[in-house]
């Protein structure tokens, strides 16, 4: 995430903004930094388990940023111990590891704004995730590409981690 405010400060250096940039930048990992503290303050850790798409079904590992996000909203990535960014797994792996929290992308939304895609999460009623009503999406497209507009997602995510720690 800091190569996101470093790239503003080039940016406006190559275009002669250096004043606006530096004060966009320091804004941006303001922000950042404030959303990260009040989660880092929680000592409950909910397991997240992210579906970044559903055939095959693939989620975020552990080389990946996404993955430290989650880490700095105070969860843990459910697939943390898998070393490339975007692994397939099994629907087992989900069931067995039992998550917390489960996000999919916006992109499985129905009309009626209900989670609808291949993977019916709600359809296992012993999931952690499904018996506390911890089913939710984002916009992971916002969330998957490292640009300001990140933080938006970044403070949702946290948002919902944070909802987990009681």
């Amino acid at each position: 995430l800091a190569d996101i405010s470093n790239t503003m400060v080039q940016l406006g250096k190559l275009t002669g903004h250096e004043t606006k940039a530096n004060q966009i930048a320091a804004q941006f990992n303001q922000a950042l930094n404030e959303v990260f503290k009040k989660n880092s303050e929680n000592k409950i850790k909910p397991t997240v388990f992210i579906e970044i798409w559903s055939k095959p079904l693939l989620t975020i590992g552990s080389n990946y940023f996404i993955s430290d996000i989650i880490g700095k909203c105070g969860g843990v990535n459910l697939f943390q111990n898998i070393p490339i960014p975007a692994p397939a797994i099994s629907i087992e792996s989900v069931l067995y590891k039992n998550p917390d929290i489960i996000i999919q992308d916006k992109v499985f939304k129905n009309s009626t704004n209900n989670l609808s895609s291949h993977t019916h999460w709600s359809d296992y009623s012993f999931l952690k995730a499904t018996k506390n009503h911890q089913l939710y999406s984002l916009d992971l497209k916002l969330l998957e590409r490292p640009t300001p507009r990140i933080l938006a997602s970044v403070v949702a995510l946290c948002g919902i981690i944070g909802k987990n720690k009681k």
